[in-house]
């Protein structure tokens, strides 16, 4: 059995009112299963940053939750 490990979103937000009329998904990747994998957690934080996703210590952003939208306050 081998293992993997997974970066996962902290912010996982939503669409505001209105910013995503006819669509049912989330704008955070990590509800859409398709998040960075790795063997190890230093390359699946190295194929988050590959990705667009913001990595700081132990916080990571995907690109979906690190857009300000209009409607949203920074």
């Amino acid at each position: 059995m081998g293992l993997y490990v997974e970066v996962m979103c902290d912010e996982r937000k939503e669409w505001p009112p209105g910013g995503a009329k006819g669509t049912l998904l989330h704008r955070c990747h990590s509800h859409n299963n398709d998040n960075p994998q790795g063997p190890s957690v230093a390359s699946a934080r190295e194929a988050a940053k590959l990705a667009g996703w913001l990595i700081k210590g132990r916080r990571s952003v995907c690109p979906g939750c690190r857009q300000i939208l209009p409607g949203e306050h920074p």
